[in-house]
């Protein structure tokens, strides 16, 4: 079954709807992400995500919408910010529209760190506006134990391990190998802060040699744990909420 919206007629949504309401809407931004990565890459682990486990959770998924608030990096080209408040009332209606046509079940899986705040306080507000079961997934937090268990953590951070891992594992052809440089990295610190970021790849500690960067392998492997045990956190959440408010 075909599952992006994208790619359905009336009467196919239409028939979706009168089973079934579930939808995933993938949030990225435009951002540097080094030298060997795409500036795309956080619309890409989105909608890559979402594509993953639709068919298992018997999802459509929205477009990605593309431009989120990029205001760390947006020094460098082509990044896109916004007003917070144009931003979080475009999402805002974006997501009614959703609910609007029968959508009840919704999951924003959002792929930048400045989308954060305005994903969580938009899912809080609707759900309890229209009654709907609104998930939010941050990949990079939520699944950050799962990333330690293949990377140094002192390595893991924008656009370094774990990025560079979901690139390689959905869109290998994208991934620059020769452009990587250790002198792009700036080291984040409590406490201290750089603007512009001095670099365009930011880990939590000393860079090294990032060690495994470029194992396809590994990274092949710490996606397909990443989608497993996404695709088993949501179907928990739902079962959650649907015990604790049923529909009436």
């Amino acid at each position: 079954m075909i599952r992006k919206i994208n790619e359905l007629n009336l009467n196919e949504i239409r028939d979706y709807l009168s089973k079934n309401s579930r939808i995933f809407i993938p949030f990225g931004t435009l951002e540097a992400h080094g030298h060997h990565l795409p500036s795309g890459t956080d619309n890409i682990c989105a909608e890559s995500l979402s594509n993953s486990c639709a068919e298992k959770l018997n999802a459509l998924i929205a477009p990605t919408l593309c431009y989120g608030l990029t205001n760390t990096l947006f020094s460098y080209e082509a990044g896109s910010d916004f007003d917070d408040e144009l931003y979080t009332k475009f999402i805002t209606q974006l997501i009614e529209n959703f609910i609007h046509h029968g959508f009840n079940e919704l999951i924003l899986v959002n792929g930048h760190g400045g989308n954060v705040k305005p994903l969580n306080k938009v899912a809080n507000d609707l759900s309890q506006k229209h009654k709907v079961s609104i998930i939010t997934v941050h990949w990079w937090i939520a699944y950050s134990g799962i990333a330690e268990k293949y990377f140094n953590s002192d390595q893991m951070g924008h656009a370094a391990q774990e990025e560079t891992a979901f690139i390689l594992a959905f869109k290998e052809s994208l991934v620059c190998k020769k452009n990587f440089a250790v002198y792009d990295v700036m080291i984040a610190k409590k406490g201290f802060g750089c603007y512009p970021c001095s670099g365009p790849v930011i880990t939590n500690g000393e860079p090294g040699i990032m060690e495994g960067l470029f194992d396809r392998e590994r990274a092949v492997s710490y996606t397909e744990e990443v989608i497993s045990q996404m695709i088993l956190d949501i179907e928990n959440a739902f079962k959650g909420l649907r015990r604790e408010f049923p529909k009436k």
